[in-house]
């Protein structure tokens, strides 16, 4: 079985939370689920904006003479990472060095290059069916109805993610939490907070799984913890 929500608030209410008022006997008190929730959610966003975790592929119909395509792809969208053509991938045009560095796939017209307002254009060397991967975000976990505090079970919530993200995902959540907390230090501009604490670990145990290869996104642009303005 994959991680659940129970894992998160484990891991929350049994080490980093648990002197906090959202937990009670290490344990995370259904009544504050949706305390928590949205900082997951946040947490969800910029491990799956950070790294390659979910792949969507689309296929296009090529039309004749027609070299600029509208991508139309929903709210979950990252970034374009591949294009697909008789199952190869072809570069990608982004820079005045791309014809000299790839000058045979330049030549042939066997590239992509992404417009604006969600558009790519097509090579000229393309001239059939092609597919486009990109990467794309965890599906939102939803607040729950107090109605239905009493009955709701963490277990049965499950998060797509590896468990060796784990950790980061909880010193995010702790970070949003303990800066919450530490509102005097925040607004003094103490760099000696607790949230800043945790978010030196948050970004040491993303530099590590990508240091164990758990990084297997080569980014087109940078999608950092810090572009997201949480510090």
């Amino acid at each position: 079985m994959g991680m659940t929500l129970k894992n998160v608030f484990d891991a929350l209410g049994s080490g980093e939370l648990f002197q906090n008022a959202v937990s009670e006997n290490f344990t995370i008190r259904p009544s504050n689920f949706n305390r928590l929730i949205p900082l997951v959610n946040l947490g969800l966003i910029n491990l799956f904006r950070e790294f390659r975790l979910k792949i969507v592929e689309k296929e296009f119909t090529y039309v004749e003479d027609q070299v600029i395509y509208d991508l139309n792809i929903e709210g979950d969208f990252v970034e374009v990472l591949d294009l697909y053509y008789k199952g190869i991938s072809l570069p990608r045009n982004s820079s005045p060095q791309f014809k000299y560095e790839w000058q045979a796939e330049y030549d042939a017209g066997m590239y992509f290059t992404l417009g604006n307002s969600g558009t790519i254009k097509i090579g000229k060397g393309i001239v059939s069916d092609f597919t486009v991967a990109y990467k794309a975000l965890h599906p939102k976990i939803e607040l729950i109805a107090e109605s239905e505090f009493a009955t709701t079970n963490a277990e049965d919530i499950l998060i797509d993610l590896p468990y060796a993200y784990l950790n980061a995902l909880v010193y995010f959540i702790s970070h949003k939490i303990s800066t919450s907390l530490d509102a005097q230090s925040v607004a003094t501009k103490n760099p000696f907070n607790v949230g800043n604490n945790y978010l030196g670990l948050y970004k040491n145990e993303v530099d590590l799984l990508k240091l164990q290869s758990y990084e297997v996104d080569q980014p087109l642009q940078s999608n950092k913890f810090f572009d997201s303005g949480f510090v």
